[in-house]
């Protein structure tokens, strides 16, 4: 059976709108795929000390530069814990130099096999 121009017409539609769909997801899909993250740097400071890199950052320019939350930065501040904070008074800062030192310390290695061996001889 042979379409009408009609059904011909409504087919086309169709197939292009399904066309223009497919194409809207795909785009939709690359907009929310993650991009890589920033590398890690103290933000820049702002008002009168834009020109100066800054030694203290606040608890929430601290946990944006470890990329984590306030709350989980609050957590690994415990006394003895993996992030070394400056308190004075009722004040907490956190130095950029500990930050760096904290993240190079946390770095977990890949072990060769070699390692594996000297282990198992022992």
């Amino acid at each position: 059976m042979k379409p009408t121009a009609r059904e011909f017409a409504a087919a086309t539609a169709l197939s292009h709108a399904l066309l223009e769909f497919a194409l809207a997801v795909e785009a939709g899909r690359d907009e929310r795929r993650p991009t890589k993250p920033e590398p890690l740097r103290a933000p820049a400071p702002a008002g009168p000390d834009a020109g100066r890199e800054r030694l203290l950052l606040t608890g929430l320019e601290a946990a944006a530069m470890l990329g984590v939350s306030h709350g989980t930065l609050l957590n690994w501040r415990v006394p003895n814990g993996p992030i070394p904070y400056v308190k004075i008074r009722s004040v907490v800062r956190y130095a950029v130099d500990d930050l760096q030192e904290a993240i190079k310390q946390s770095r977990v290695r890949r072990k060769d096999s070699s390692d594996e061996d000297r282990a198992m001889d022992c």
